[in-house]
């Protein structure tokens, strides 16, 4: 598996600031996009390991993005990270195969370790 990295998000502060805690661990292979359409295009044509994705963007609903990666690829492991706090939505996320949900603002420390493992 590639290490690189798509992360997903409408709000560019936390693309960056997220972008910025994975290249701290060593992580430079980072993709990032801002719409759920965009976010699908990258995953086809760089085929990232690991997809941080938040649900909330503003051309899709809850999980129609993350279900549609794991459809095109079964392997691919996403992290939701959302400031949704929905346990329905975490339960629909972790039925669908998502590796991990975190809740913003998530532990730097936390979210590193789920990186790193879903690379091994």
């Amino acid at each position: 598996m590639e290490k690189k990295i798509l992360i997903v998000d409408d709000a560019v502060f936390i693309r960056k600031v997220t972008a910025n805690v994975l290249k701290s661990a060593g992580y430079n292979d980072i993709i990032e996009a801002d719409t759920g359409r965009k976010a699908l295009d990258l995953f086809k044509s760089e085929k990232p390991g690991v997809v941080v994705l938040d649900v909330t963007l503003p051309d899709c609903d809850d999980l129609c993005v993350c279900k549609e990666m794991l459809r095109l690829n079964k392997d691919v492991k996403i992290i939701i990270y959302t400031a949704v706090s929905q346990e329905l939505v975490k339960k629909e996320a972790m039925e669908a195969g998502v590796y991990k949900y975190f809740n913003k603002p998530m532990d730097n420390e936390e979210f590193l370790d789920a990186v790193k493992n879903a690379f091994e």
